[in-house]
């Protein structure tokens, strides 16, 4: 799950025709995508926020309300060649000046300093309800009939035990928050830059 984003005319070329039925012609499409500037660039639904939330602060004077919108979700918002190439212009100045690295630097020290938070599956037990026991087989069948739920929903002692009594915090009780997944990479950001630049203007989606 992310975002795929395709050049509108990348590297000044029309996009070929694919029929996606026909598998020479969709390896011959995947094959120019792949070797020409400017026509793709995905980034994950934890990586695309950073980029886009970064471009909109820095390139306000260039996107719209609507603009900086559009690219928050897979609607297929359009970003036109004249703004691709501002934003390419704008962030390259920001780059050489190194304030994307910094910025990168800047967003690992507040995601390290969160907090972890109890976790939703155990309650921050660190044993699930279903799971008293873990610790041994012995353990286990004072709880169980058997080693092997016969609960499809519930698994036996076996997967319980490796998970250190839950799958979600391995026993700990606490976890990384979820906004601590996401994250701002100055390399991918500078991929992005160098997409814009080739990209004829771009459709996110």
């Amino acid at each position: 799950m992310g975002f795929d984003i395709y050049g509108m005319k990348p590297s000044n070329e029309q996009k070929p025709d694919v029929n996606w039925y026909d598998e020479p012609t969709v390896k011959a499409y995947f094959a120019w995508q792949n070797n020409t500037k400017g026509a793709y660039f995905r980034s994950n639904v934890w990586g695309w926020p950073g980029i886009w939330s970064y471009i909109t602060t820095q390139c306000g004077d260039i996107l719209t309300v609507k603009d900086a919108e559009g690219g928050c979700h897979n609607g297929g918002h359009i970003i036109t060649k004249k703004k691709a190439l501002a934003i390419h212009k704008k962030l390259s100045e920001l780059d050489k000046q190194g304030l994307i690295d910094a910025f990168e630097n800047e967003q690992k020290d507040r995601v390290d300093a969160m907090p972890d938070i109890d976790c939703s599956i155990c309650e921050g037990t660190g044993t699930r309800h279903e799971w008293v026991g873990w610790e041994s087989e012995e353990e286990w069948l004072k709880h169980n009939d058997s080693l092997i739920s016969n609960n499809r929903m519930v698994s036996g002692f076996e997967w319980a035990n490796k998970c250190k009594g839950c799958n979600g915090c391995e026993g700990t009780g606490k976890r990384r928050p979820t906004r601590a997944s996401y994250f701002f990479s100055a390399d991918l950001m500078r991929e992005f830059i160098e997409f814009c630049k080739y990209s004829g203007g771009f459709q996110i989606c």
